[in-house]
């Protein structure tokens, strides 16, 4: 009984400390993309140091609409062909 108590202790402890680092990495995962983009954004492209950043979280099957959208509406026209889907 004890050593089945221990073993449930340990199953929880465990559970929850894989919980909390899996958070963690997620989150140093999300700025290390923002800094990436951010980055690439200033050096690559040239953009200036200001510039907005989002997360678009399409539905399931909407994703070349809103791609296509995205890039009709934002892209300059001169880049049009850097986005998109290439053959």
């Amino acid at each position: 009984m004890r050593l089945e108590n221990a073993l449930e202790n340990c199953k929880t402890e465990l559970n929850a400390t894989a919980t909390d680092a899996h958070q963690e990495l997620f989150i140093a995962l999300m700025h290390f993309k923002v800094i990436r983009a951010y980055i690439d954004g200033v050096l690559r492209f040239g953009i200036p140091p200001r510039f907005w950043l989002g997360i678009v979280m399409p539905r399931k099957g909407a994703e070349k609409s809103i791609l296509n959208d995205m890039m009709n509406v934002l892209a300059e026209e001169g880049l049009k062909e850097m986005y998109g889907e290439k053959n």
